[in-house]
């Protein structure tokens, strides 16, 4: 009884880490589109500006 205690432990246990790891790819590529989005409106807007 007890290993199929550690075992199903042991499965949420990577499950979670899984979660982490998909949660921070995620986190990391909203962050670079956000930046690339507000760095090419930027030049956007600078460029209408002195045309």
């Amino acid at each position: 009884m007890s290993g199929e205690c550690a075992q199903a432990a042991d499965d949420e246990t990577e499950k979670a880490d899984s979660f982490v790891r998909w949660q921070k790819y995620t986190i990391d590529q909203l962050t670079y589109a956000i930046g690339l989005i507000l760095t090419l409106t930027t030049a956007s807007l600078g460029f209408a500006y002195l045309s």
